[in-house]
Order: structure tokens, then C-alpha cells, then sequence
């Protein structure tokens, strides 16, 4: 006789049933042994700080702005609208005609768009079907993270709102200065501190985070956080999502092996910059656990992990940049 899934022994203790919900499911493109898995990591931001993404594309859209009319540019930027609901994470940016591509896995152009304006066939034939499509080049962007959907937003109103006026727009410079306006904006305090001081505001604390850590190290996984926060912006975030969580963990730092802000990722996987103790300011070789350090390299890490290769998983949003 066919046994019939999930049996009731199977069941968890919050009587969860198979399948799950959609938002609750794992996919996958590969097959993976989580027994074989020795050590997981995870990135913060996106991961598991969970950002409320309307409130952060504004956010981090009037924070753009207003470092963009700094620069001199119209103050009709302000009052401009602004689609956060064009975006998406895997588009290409033409910085040389000021379009955004959706290409095909054959790097075919199937769509394409100049400010609001969707292409016609024949333009894009035009634009991207006489020669081969280079997106590693200088010429194009890859939008490849969540953060970088507001500047998606913020690079089309311009050219839909300014051109017809002003005429053709310098789109390389445009498409620069607001890249580092939002990354100004980043690094300066004027979106992280806004987001420290509503947390509730801007990030979903998942009440069972805590209980996830609590799993992975009861099967004997080693934690480990990697994120490019720094450690202030960290500690704040990271005792928001865990402190509380299960009284077996006084602090967040009890749940991980090892924590590193400000890695530099994806330099982090490459480069050999030495892991900084962030409380006594001294370079670290071999990392201990509880201590926060800044910098560090994929070798320290797996060294002080005792684990490398396939034995580590690491869990983050960036398509390219995540990858261990």
C-alpha cells in the first residue's frame, strides 16, 4: 500500500502542511545536500534584514534627489513621478543610448525601453540586432540587486520628463551621477539612518529567524554572517531581528561562529585584506568566535571555519555577487 505524505509523525509542531504556501517554498537550479553542508552563511541586507521595498525605493529615491539637485540638476526632480513598479532585478542598462533592456538567456533583446517609452520592433532591431551584444562592457550596467532599483527608477523618469524639452541627454553622465549620488546617499547616513530610526518602518522581523539559527546548529552547522554593512549599522540591525528571540541566546552574536561587516564583497572572495577586531582595532588572522571584525578574506574564513568549497553554503540576494 502507497503511505500517504506528510504523515502525521512527520508533521512539524506548528502543524504546517505539504506543500507550503508559494512565499514559503525553496526553489532550487541544482541539487543540493544539505547534509553535506557543513557551514551556511548569510548576507544581512535583503536577506535576512527583510526590507519593505515601496519604503525604501522611496527612501532611497528622495535621498537621490536631493543629492542630484545638489549637483545643479532641475528642481522639477522633486515633484517628479516615479515608477517603482518598473523595475526588476536582471535588467541591463544602456548607458550609451539611455535604454533598459530585458534580454533573453541567448542575450537577445526582447524588450526594450527609452524613459516610459516601450521600443518598437523595428528600433530595437536597430539598436541591438546588427551586432553582438557585449553586456560585459563598459557600455552597459547590470541592475543585479535590490538596492539598485530605485536608481532604475529615478534614470528613466529623468529621460521620460527632461528630454522632450531639454533635447537628447548626456545618459552616461546621467546614469552616473545618479549612481553616485545613491551610493553617497548610502554611505552618509541620510537612508541608514533614517532606517535605524523606524526599523519597524522599513524591515519585517521574521519571528522565526531565530529558530532557523537554533536548527542549523542543533544539526551541527556552523552560522556565520558576511555582509557589507558596517558593524554599528549591523549590531543595531542585527539585535532588531534576533535579541529576544529564544531565551537560549542572550545576543544575536551567540547564534553565529563568525561576523564580518564591511567585507567588501565581492572582493571579499578574491582579495586577502586582513580581518580587523572592531574592538580592539587590531588585525586578525584567525578569527574567533563572538568578536565582530571588518575586512577578512575567503581563505581566513574558511580557515577559521575549518570548512571550504561545496561544505559552505551561503545565502544572499546579489546574483553575482553572493557567491561562495
Amino acid at each position: 500500500m502507497q503511505e500517504r505524505f506528510p504523515a502525521p509523525e512527520f508533521d512539524s509542531p506548528s502543524g504546517s502542511v505539504f506543500p507550503p504556501p508559494e512565499g514559503r517554498r525553496v526553489y532550487c537550479n541544482r541539487n543540493m545536500r544539505l547534509d553535506q553542508v557543513k557551514a551556511v552563511g548569510f548576507d544581512m541586507d535583503y536577506t535576512l534584514a527583510v526590507y519593505r521595498q515601496a519604503e525604501m525605493d522611496r527612501l532611497s529615491i528622495e535621498a537621490t534627489v536631493g543629492k542630484l539637485i545638489e549637483r545643479g540638476y532641475s528642481e522639477e526632480l522633486r515633484t517628479m513621478k516615479y515608477r517603482t513598479d518598473f523595475p526588476i532585478r536582471g535588467l541591463l542598462i544602456d548607458r550609451k543610448l539611455g535604454n533598459v533592456l530585458k534580454m533573453d538567456r541567448h542575450r537577445y533583446v526582447k524588450t526594450a525601453y527609452h524613459g516610459f517609452r516601450k521600443l518598437s520592433r523595428e528600433e530595437r532591431r536597430r539598436a541591438y540586432h546588427t551586432r553582438r551584444l557585449r553586456p560585459g562592457t563598459r557600455r552597459y550596467h547590470w541592475v543585479d540587486t535590490l538596492y539598485s532599483l530605485s536608481e532604475v527608477a529615478v534614470y528613466a523618469a529623468v529621460i521620460e520628463q527632461l528630454e522632450p524639452r531639454q533635447g537628447a541627454l548626456d545618459y552616461a553622465q546621467l546614469f552616473a551621477d545618479i549612481r553616485e549620488c545613491a551610493d553617497l546617499s548610502h554611505q552618509d547616513g541620510s537612508i541608514l539612518d533614517v532606517v535605524l530610526e523606524d526599523l519597524p518602518r522599513y524591515v519585517d522581523r521574521d519571528p522565526e529567524l531565530g529558530l532557523l539559527f537554533h536548527k542549523f546548529r542543533s544539526a551541527g552547522k556552523r552560522l556565520f554572517l558576511l555582509t557589507n554593512s558596517g558593524p554599528e549599522y549591523t549590531e543595531a540591525m542585527m539585535s532588531y531581528l534576533l535579541d529576544g528571540a529564544l531565551e537560549e541566546y542572550p545576543s544575536w552574536k551567540n547564534y553565529l561562529d563568525y561576523i564580518c561587516t564591511f567585507s567588501n564583497k565581492p572582493g571579499f572572495f578574491t582579495g586577502k585584506a586582513p580581518s580587523v577586531d572592531v574592538e580592539t582595532g587590531s588585525e586578525i588572522r584567525e578569527p574567533s568566535r563572538g568578536r565582530v571584525y571588518t575586512g577578512g578574506n575567503i581563505a581566513d574564513l574558511q580557515r577559521a571555519l575549518g570548512f571550504a568549497g561545496d561544505e559552505v553554503l551561503y545565502v544572499g540576494d546579489h546574483i553575482y555577487g553572493d557567491v561562495l
